[in-house]
């Protein structure tokens, strides 16, 4: 209704009057607000577009110290799995040359086992016959002390005697 107030054909000079004053009003008091809130907000805008724009940078610099940290973790982990297969191929030498050594050493002390069992039952045989050549010795000496003992009278023993005696003053 107050656009066709506006529209419509006034007749009244007075009243057209008031109304262009009425609508230049409004136009000042809007071009005013205009003025005045839109250089506020045009600051506040550009204000913002600044923080987006630094907000921004700032992103876009910790994407590239991201990306950066990103591929130095992807070097280590290469390095680290290379490292690994080193250690690896490492471990199973030394494991192929402690078994080597084992093995060795096994055969060592089984020989040395061996040889010790061998002295063993050489030194046990050697007792044996010493003894049972002691044995052997002493009943013969028995044997030859009681013949003699049978043979010899103690007329014979002091014959005998006096012979050493003899013998023993001679030298």
């Amino acid at each position: 209704m107050m656009i066709n107030q506006y529209l419509s054909i006034q007749t009244n000079i007075f009243e057209t009057n008031l109304i262009n004053l009425a609508i230049f009003n409004e136009i000042i008091v809007i071009i005013i607000i205009i003025f005045f809130l839109g250089s506020s907000i045009k600051l506040t805008l550009m204000k913002r577009q600044k923080l987006i724009a630094s907000n921004l940078r700032s992103a876009n610099l910790r994407v590239i110290r991201s990306e950066k940290e990103l591929e130095k973790a992807y070097q280590r982990c290469s390095e680290i799995d290379e490292k690994i297969a080193e250690i690896k191929v490492e471990t199973k030498i030394i494991i192929k040359e402690q078994e080597k050594k084992l093995r060795a050493e096994h055969k060592a002390e089984i020989k040395f086992l061996h040889d010790s069992k061998n002295e063993t039952i050489l030194i046990q045989k050697n007792r044996v016959r010493q003894q049972i050549i002691k044995e052997t010795l002493d009943t013969i000496f028995k044997n030859v002390y009681k013949r003699l003992e049978k043979i010899l009278s103690p007329k014979n023993q002091k014959i005998i005697n006096r012979f050493y005696i003899n013998l023993l003053k001679s030298l």
